[in-house]
């Protein structure tokens, strides 16, 4: 992977907008990917969509990135939280959650979706997250320098390389 884009995942949203990678040579977006899995996973379908509708509905919609709704993962952030969220009287998550979705909260209105997987093992190091947990820490890094520096701005499909 030399280079990857940013790039919008759902602006339908009236609070947040959802960003997704993609990288060079591939045909889907990282957040496409994760959630390709679900057809592939029968026991966790509902998880995933648990979670893409706390994505858009309840994130991009109702509430914008609030940072209760994310865990930090070094540099990064995941979802789901470490508690429980009830929203609209819907309980979303608990503690043993079997899934990791990992990302980039920039601010309450922009929120940058990596991919994810099952969790296997009591840390992001280890198990089925790992590869994607590494991955997420490289993307955060080259977007935050990009960002920082004021070489990206959140507001057009943008490639970022890799160094």
């Amino acid at each position: 992977m030399n280079s990857f884009t940013v790039k919008i995942w759902d602006d339908e949203g009236q609070r947040c907008t959802l960003y997704t990678v993609q990288k060079e040579g591939s045909n889907d977006s990282e957040t496409d990917k994760f959630f390709l899995k679900a057809k592939k996973n029968e026991k966790l379908k509902r998880n995933f969509q648990e979670l893409a509708t706390f994505l858009t509905d309840i994130i991009g919609d109702q509430d914008g990135a609030l940072p209760i709704y994310f865990r930090e993962e070094q540099q990064a952030h995941a979802l789901p939280p470490k508690k429980s969220i009830e929203k609209n009287s819907i309980t979303f998550f608990h503690l043993n959650y079997p899934l990791r979705l990992y990302c980039l909260r920039i601010s309450n209105t922009i929120l940058v979706l990596f991919n994810g997987d099952e969790k296997t093992s009591e840390t992001a190091q280890d198990g089925k997250t790992s590869m994607v947990f590494y991955e997420a820490l490289q993307f955060t890094e080259c977007i935050l320098k990009a960002y920082l520096n004021k070489e990206f701005q959140f507001d057009q499909d943008q490639e970022i390389f890799l160094p």
